[in-house]
């Protein structure tokens, strides 16, 4: 080492940057867990759920499953969250997709977004308009409802 004893200078370096990768680490593995814990707790819900037609179980598990976490959003981006799922709605009506959004808030899975941007479970479904209805002859003066998870788990950050 130098006259300047850079000795300590590099262990300062060295510990900022195992602690820094520690912290990293950490926080992919809570995503992890937390992505798991999600994905559980879907198929969970699911295989408490009775159904009568074996395709909208298996549409509604799926969409759900597909929905990301990070952020809210409305009917129509819901129903393009993948390309599998953009091609399963493109076939079926907009009132289909409209039905399994209302199953998934009525499971629990999903909130909706009140127009304050809070989201509440009082918030009747059809007090909202809702984006795939905006092109119809009537115009909506309220805001596009959002969705997002319901998130049971306490916050791990």
């Amino acid at each position: 080492m130098g006259p300047s004893g850079c000795l300590s200078s590099f262990i300062d370096y060295a510990v900022t940057g195992y602690r820094d990768g520690l912290h990293g680490l950490l926080s992919r593995l809570q995503e992890r867990q937390f992505e798991t814990a999600w994905r559980d707790l879907i198929y969970t819900q699911f295989a408490n759920t009775e159904y009568r037609h074996k395709e909208t179980f298996k549409r509604r598990r799926g969409l759900m499953l597909a929905v990301p976490l990070e952020r809210p959003l409305t009917a129509s981006e819901l129903g393009e969250t993948t390309p599998r799922i953009a091609r399963q709605y493109a076939r079926l009506s907009d009132r289909t997709l409209s039905r399994d959004i209302d199953a998934l808030v009525e499971m629990e899975l999903l909130l909706v977004a009140s127009s304050a941007g809070a989201y509440t479970e009082e918030q009747p479904l059809n007090d909202v308009c809702r984006s795939n209805h905006q092109d119809s002859a009537q115009s909506c003066s309220q805001p596009q409802p959002r969705w997002r998870p319901r998130r049971r788990a306490a916050a791990w950050r």
